[in-house]
């Protein structure tokens, strides 16, 4: 893209292994890397984003769904580094029309010296009629 207030140039990629089959009769797993570059004809607002991401999902117990995420990225690029990391777990529920949903998610962002942690709980019980 070229503009004359902020040109810049952008690649961007994603490669990822999923299993199309339960692992060892457990649940699936998908491995995610990728990468974003933008190169601006100021060096400070540059960006070279790399993240990664790990996912497990189940169905078992009962008919709960059960999901459990490890992400993360992290750019280098620019005037101050940036990080971010997540670990979240969901369970899910379905009962004809009612369900329940439960997820726990923490996450730790830093950029420069600063850095932030949030922990995020939600329970929701939906009854369609």
């Amino acid at each position: 893209r070229h503009e004359v207030v902020a040109p810049y140039r952008r690649m961007a990629g994603e490669a990822y292994l999923q299993t199309d089959e339960p692992l060892f009769g457990l649940g699936n797993l998908r491995a995610t890397l990728r990468r974003s570059r933008m190169e601006y004809a100021i060096a400070a607002q540059n960006s070279d984003l790399r993240g990664h991401e790990l996912r497990f999902w189940s169905r078992h117990w009962f008919g709960i769904d059960v999901t459990a995420a490890l992400s993360g990225e992290h750019d280098a690029a620019g005037s101050l580094p940036r990080r971010r990391r997540d670990s979240s777990l969901g369970l899910q529920w379905q009962e004809r029309k009612l369900t329940i949903t439960a997820s726990l998610v923490y996450a730790r962002e830093g950029q420069g010296g600063v850095e932030r942690n949030r922990t995020v709980f939600q329970f929701l019980a939906k009854r369609d009629f």
